[in-house]
């Protein structure tokens, strides 16, 4: 994708992608869901500078918990994200279930899933193709779960 002037007003719609960023928001105590929030913004913001129009659900609906019952925000994720061109997977994308239903929802509906990394010389974040490596991670993650239940 070419790079865009950010300050540009009359940039044509159709240059410019859609990304949408999935990764953890629940957590066990609030400071968690504060830093998950941050670490998705972090990813939307790089994103925008990068030249995307980015939908970040985590800063949408921050600190929205108990507002309205979880299927609401849940369910307008998804709405958002069947819009967008691309799903961009945040740090630790892996920990949580909500992403990999996002991940699940963005294959039925053939939206590219890609995920946000940094490179390991002079910290150059990029997007890499989710790949069968990634499907793999949800495999064993769902066999433990299964192997967890049996157990206790």
């Amino acid at each position: 994708m070419p790079k865009i002037n950010m300050y540009e007003r009359d940039v044509p719609q159709e240059e410019q992608e859609l990304l949408y960023v999935a990764g953890p928001y629940r957590a066990d105590v609030p400071r968690l869901i504060q830093k998950n929030i941050m670490q998705a913004g972090d990813v939307a913001l790089e994103l925008w500078q990068q030249g995307y129009a980015v939908i970040c659900p985590h800063m949408n609906t921050a600190l929205f918990d108990g507002c309205a019952p979880d299927d609401v925000w849940l369910k307008g994720d998804l709405t958002m994200l069947q819009r967008c061109d691309k799903l961009v997977l945040s740090f630790d994308w892996f920990s949580s279930s909500g992403t990999i239903a996002e991940i699940e929802f963005a294959q039925k509906h053939k939206i590219p899933v890609f995920v946000f990394e940094t490179g390991a010389i002079e910290e150059v974040p990029y997007l890499r193709k989710f790949s069968q490596e990634d499907e793999d991670i949800i495999k064993v993650k769902a066999e433990l779960k299964n192997w967890k239940n049996e157990r206790y």
